[in-house]
């Protein structure tokens, strides 16, 4: 019989997680796992990438309502006479405002997130939260499963969160997957209380995923000469992202 497993992430936009786990997903076995994956937001660069395998969750009109700009949604609440939601639509907005780290925002908002999501009704063999923050959230607040594993792909320390915020959420966890020594290392320094959850696991590199990509059609990279080609580096600047 077919395992079934969950995977969570807020969506498959740019990132290095969210690239992770196209290129996980592209190497499941699917004739032994039928695979749900849950998104917050079903748009982004990696979701043609996602195999036909794969099912993607729907969401709950609550969310939908939910992550309207704030005069839409709490109109749309106050007419379905949800009040409960409306004050935690302008609690949310609210917060975001007020709390200046952006991971903190995440953190201390989920609860009102969370309060437009209802609990899945599938219940699963494993669930992964696959990026730290609300992915771990859901999968610990809103998923039924035998087994729930969370997965850190930064440095813990230089991104500024709420350590006691996560403790609740890291106790409830089987595992705690990180992506490389010094991440596992730095988690387990901060949490030692659970470190023997802590396993490693280097981010996937897929062939199937670069040879899809590199056949794509691109424009031309050459030149007006038509003698020199010119290469394009993309990347993100963030501290944490440096080593002092």
């Amino acid at each position: 019989m077919k395992k079934n497993i969950l995977f969570v992430i807020p969506s498959l936009a740019a990132g290095g997680g969210e690239k992770s786990l196209v290129n996980l997903l592209a190497h499941i076995d699917y004739s032994n796992y039928n695979v749900d994956l849950f998104l917050l937001n079903h748009e982004g660069i990696f979701m043609e990438y996602i195999p036909k395998e794969v099912n993607i969750v729907s969401l709950p009109e609550t969310y939908k309502d939910f992550s309207l700009p704030i005069h839409k949604a709490m109109a749309n609440f106050t007419l379905q006479g949800n009040y409960k939601l409306v004050f935690n639509r302008l609690m949310f907005s609210l917060r975001n405002r007020l709390i200046k780290t952006t991971a903190l925002k995440e953190q201390y908002t989920w609860k009102y997130i969370a309060s437009s999501l209802d609990e899945l009704e599938k219940k699963y063999d494993v669930a992964i939260g696959f990026l730290e923050k609300t992915s771990t959230y859901f999968c610990v607040d809103k998923v039924r499963a035998l087994k729930k594993i969370g997965w850190v792909h930064i440095d813990y320390e230089k991104l500024g969160m709420d350590p006691k915020f996560d403790m609740d959420y890291f106790n409830k966890l089987d595992h705690i997957v990180t992506v490389s020594e010094e991440c596992s290392t730095i988690l387990g320094r901060r949490f030692p209380n659970i470190s023997s959850k802590i396993e490693m696991i280097y981010n996937i590199v897929s062939p199937t995923m670069i040879n899809k990509m590199a056949s794509q059609d691109v424009n031309s990279l050459t030149n007006k000469d038509g003698n020199e080609i010119s290469i394009l580096s993309i990347g993100r600047l963030h501290h944490q992202k440096v080593l002092i």
